[in-house]
């Protein structure tokens, strides 16, 4: 937000085709490198937690295993979790090779992750613009915004740490691609695209994003009427037409469409919470609202928000719309104010991939979904406020002062997210407090206790998380056992019969009719236990000749 200058931006750096880094600029990328590390240092004390870490890391024999030919075979050729994403496996791998499973430096690999992330948007930022201060606080806002703890404090999240990262390097290749237009130089940029989305799929918008970065601030675009070739205005570009801007991105749509191939053929293994249309595109609208709100007003956020479902309250979808109407009819009416226009549909765009139009998950909407989004609105809020300082002559001693004060303060709100990380108790327990019904956050605290043998602390959350009625079958199996192992017979037994007859999973189905058997079994009923038997050894040997097979 710090304005260039008073007037007319006098300080604006022309770096034309490239030219060495001064001194000034590497140490503001060293400060903001250090800025991260300063406010997350903590989570380096921090344990793994028990969502997604175990699946991607301590869990996973593949990553704990050695990393030989054999590892990286699986890697590439298998789909995990739904997702297929062999680049973060590497890097989970190399994780466990140099630090076992001390979770510890695992933590500090994404807290760099995250501080090169953010230096390097500032670097991009300012060689494509020659801003520097508007660079540096949109970078700045990006590295200490607290909607992105969750990336950083979760070791799972390590994909979108390490996709961003390429995502960034592929912008910085492609400025250097348009200056120099070699086909190595585009082939570079193919590289990092791929990279990134063997990281993390979302990464997938990368080549529209470019297509944005043409129209500002690199202004390649043509405009409508305007020969072909002609300069744009700071001279140093040829003016090209959508058309051919477009066809040398070729190859890069090519890919996002393999990518796209690929993302939808590991989605068929995954769990799906699909919704009617009309819910997916109104919790989308929703969602996008939610990201802007939190932008401004980071609080109350959470690891989990769950989806409404059927319960969507359409007031506030009717509010988020209103917004996102208004945002674009203002984008439009200054479009000529080049950064609003990508700012605008680099948020929008970027999200798609995640809005949740096509629903496969539990979740309404994400933190970590906004990680690369961001940087479009910080882009559009930065540049705006130092042009409105500008227009108004505002002092640069007052927006300076204003810009360090928002640092801070967001500073603060980041070391106090990061807390709630600390331990797994911790974190659901914040999650319950901020989030409404999340029967998620009920299970994992029923998890969190029955493992310390507090059995009835575990059954209270469990038989709450159980009253949601899009809570898993295996909240109803854990109820059973642990009613069953208090002896309380006739409260496991209709627990017992749900499993057998809604759960998916064999292998479950056949311990729960071997269990059914034994409760019956303790109550006398012979022939009923007899019949669980039998069901459980079929069930047994079907999983069995399945798993030979």
């Amino acid at each position: 937000m710090v304005s260039e200058a008073v007037g007319a931006g006098k300080s604006r750096i022309n770096f034309e085709t490239g030219g060495p880094a001064s001194r000034q600029d590497l140490v503001l990328v060293l400060a903001l490198i250090l800025a991260v590390f300063a406010v997350y240092y903590p989570v380096h004390h921090y344990p793994f937690i028990d969502i997604d870490d175990d699946a991607y890391v301590y869990n996973n024999h593949h990553v704990v295993g050695p990393l030989n030919w054999a590892a990286l075979h699986w890697a590439f050729s298998h789909y995990y979790l739904g997702n297929y994403t062999p680049v973060d496996f590497i890097s989970h791998s190399l994780d466990v090779q140099m630090f076992q499973l001390n979770a510890g430096p695992h933590h500090d690999v994404n807290v760099l992750l995250h501080a090169l992330n953010a230096g390097l948007l500032f670097w991009i930022l300012l060689r494509a613009t020659g801003y520097r201060w508007r660079s540096l606080m949109v970078a700045a806002l990006f590295a200490l915004h607290p909607i992105n703890v969750e990336n950083v404090a979760w070791i799972a999240e390590r994909k979108t740490m390490l996709s961003t990262l390429f995502f960034l390097l592929a912008l910085a290749a492609y400025r250097r691609y348009v200056y120099h237009p070699k086909r190595r130089g585009m082939a570079l940029v193919a590289v990092f695209f791929a990279l990134g989305l063997l990281a993390k799929p979302q990464v997938i918008a990368l080549p529209c994003v470019l297509l944005l970065w043409d129209y500002w601030p690199l202004r390649r675009t043509l405009p409508w009427g305007q020969p072909s070739g002609e300069a744009s205005d700071d001279g140093q570009l040829p003016r090209q037409k959508f058309s051919a801007l477009l066809s040398e991105k070729f190859l890069l749509f090519g890919i996002a469409l393999l990518d796209a191939f690929l993302t939808m053929n590991g989605e068929k293994t995954a769990e799906n919470w699909s919704y009617p249309l009309y819910i997916r595109l109104g919790n989308a609208v929703l969602s996008y609202g939610r990201y802007i709100q939190k932008t401004f007003w980071p609080d109350h956020l959470a690891l989990m928000y769950l989806h409404a479902g059927h319960a969507l309250p359409w007031g506030q979808v009717a509010v988020a719309f209103l917004v996102l109407v208004g945002v674009t009819g203002l984008v439009i009416a200054n479009r000529d104010r080049g950064y609003l226009v990508t700012g605008w549909l680099w948020f929008l765009g970027t999200s798609i991939p995640t809005i949740g139009v096509v629903q496969l998950s539990v979740f309404a909407w994400a933190d970590r979904y906004v990680y690369i989004p961001l940087m479009g609105l910080l882009i559009m809020i930065c540049w705006g406020v130092a042009d409105l300082a500008e227009r108004y002559r505002l002092p640069r001693t007052v927006l300076a002062g204003v810009s360090l004060g928002a640092l801070i303060a967001l500073s603060l709100a980041t070391r106090y997210q990061v807390g709630f990380w600390r331990d797994r108790l911790t974190l659901w327990t914040h999650t319950l407090d901020v989030t409404h019904n999340n029967w998620v956050a009920e299970e994992r605290l029923g998890n969190y206790y029955a493992a310390q043998g507090q059995n009835e602390e575990a059954l209270t959350h469990y038989y709450r998380a159980a009253q949601d009625p899009s809570s898993e079958v295996a909240i109803a199996f854990r109820i059973a056992m642990l009613e069953h192992e208090r002896r309380n017979l006739q409260q496991a037994l209709p627990y017992y019969q749900k499993v057998v007859s809604e759960s998916k999973d064999d292998a479950v189905r056949a311990q729960a009719w071997a269990n059914l058997g034994h409760l019956y079994s303790d109550l006398g009923d012979s022939a009923n236990a007899e019949r669980c038997y039998r069901e459980a050894q079929r069930l047994a040997a079907s999983v069995a000749a399945s798993n030979d097979d």
